[in-house]
């Protein structure tokens, strides 16, 4: 038989394994909450979109404002596409919100491009006739 010492000791042994065992596993399956922090996949279409529209339009009838346009849409664009690249970041994403979501970004941005390209194009094409 244990005596009430030994039974403490023990108790106090065990607690410590399961400790140790805790401290060693849990980080594993914990896994950081980012996707809130970041845009969400209907929030970077709406702003690809709107972007897209606005620079269409912008190219299209007053090609001037392109200098204020591009650059502002640009560097939101870099801005979001480091911060989702960011090594502290980009691998817990990957697992939120999967591949898709960086797919979803880049096609916003294309979309952004090919919409003011259009315009642009457009515009050349309307004063040349």
């Amino acid at each position: 038989m244990l005596c009430g010492l030994e039974r403490r000791l023990l108790k106090e042994e065990v607690v410590r394994a399961i400790a140790l065992a805790t401290c060693l596993w849990v980080p594993g399956w914990c896994m950081a909450e980012v996707s809130d922090k970041v845009n969400s996949v209907p929030e970077i279409w709406g702003i690809g979109l709107a972007a897209s529209a606005i620079g269409f339009m912008g190219a299209y009838f007053r090609p001037w404002t392109l200098v204020l346009l591009v650059p502002v849409t640009a560097y939101w664009f870099i801005a979001f596409l480091l911060e989702i690249h960011f090594s502290d970041i980009a691998p817990a994403l990957r697992v939120e919100q999967g591949a898709a979501y960086y797919v979803h970004t880049y096609a916003a941005l294309v979309l952004w491009i090919v919409g003011v390209w259009a315009g642009w194009i457009l515009r050349k094409r309307r004063s040349a006739a």
